[in-house]
Parts: structure tokens; sequence; C-alpha cells
């Protein structure tokens, strides 16, 4: 889905994701009634979206084969997101090859796509004494309390410097 321009910018470019129809990490390969990466990829591109996150890497497909099925499909490819360990620097090490992997499907994809190249939605996956909200439904934060504020080894920049051969830093 592709809006006009407001005021002469650019143009708002809309996406979907995996994760809308109950596809990710823990639930593919785990959950019978998630659908399988060609019935998602068709579903998105019949209710006319622009381009689609990539979801687990492989799920919708893998290397050129990726770029291909968004293509046939006229769909674009808006990124991928991936939760690193920013506090635990040997965790964090360990999960570069995911980044990898996740910048290695970009790039495979890139020669298909329309529009700008898809980036990383990096997160921080903190400890659990470190995050904001936690415990109880949605309503009920009796058991929240602040994320206490720590310096964490190293710095953001290590993932996103991280260069692909021909292409610039993510």
């Amino acid at each position: 889905m592709s809006e006009p321009p407001a005021a002469g910018g650019p143009p708002i470019t809309v996406a979907n994701a995996p994760v809308s129809y109950g596809a990710f990490e823990i639930t593919i390969g785990h959950d019978p009634n998630v659908p399988d990466g060609i019935s998602v990829l068709d579903q998105v591109a019949a209710a006319g979206y622009a381009g689609i996150d990539l979801g687990p890497v492989g799920y919708l497909g893998a290397g050129a084969r990726l770029g291909e099925l968004l293509a046939e499909r006229g769909l674009g490819l808006a990124g991928g997101y991936l939760e690193l360990p920013y506090a635990d620097h040997d965790a964090l090490e360990s999960a570069m090859g995911e980044l990898d992997a996740l910048l290695s499907a970009f790039d495979a994809a890139r020669p298909y796509l329309p529009g700008p190249p898809p980036g990383p939605g990096l997160r921080a996956d903190l400890p659990p004494g470190d995050r904001d909200l936690r415990g109880g439904p949605v309503g009920d934060r009796g058991g929240a309390r602040p994320v206490r504020r720590r310096a964490l080894p190293g710095d953001r920049a290590h993932d996103a410097g991280r260069r692909r051969p021909g292409g610039p830093a993510r």
C-alpha cells in the first residue's frame, strides 16, 4: 500500500510482517496453525501491501529464491527484526552469526527488490531485572519497576558497523 506524498514529501509505503499471521521464531515449526511462508507472501500481496518484513531467516525463502518470490508478487522487503543480548558481551559475540544471516538474506534478495534496501531492526534483549515493565497483565502494573540504568558492554556500533561485501554498513 502506497499513499501519495504529503506536501511534496516522499510517498508513504506500508508493509506487513509474518508475525501478523502468527509466524515468528517461537511458533514456526511448533504451531500447526501457522501458515507457511508462501501462503503469507500470497496473502500480503493480495491485501495490497507494498512489502513485508523478513520474519525468521529462511521462513519466506532463502538466498536468491527469497528475492524471486518477492519479485513475483511485486513485494519489497522492509527489513528484519533481531534481538541482540547487548548486556552480555560473550552472548553478543555468539549472536553475530544471526546478524550475519539476516544481512546475508537482505543481500541475496536486494537485486530483486524495488525501493530502498531493507535494514535490520535491532532490539536489546536485556536481562529480566533490567526490563522496564514486568509481571501482571496489561492494566495491572503492580509488579512494574523502573529500568535500571547501566552501561552496556561495547556499543551498538559493534553490530551496526558490520559491513557486507559491496554494500554500506547497516
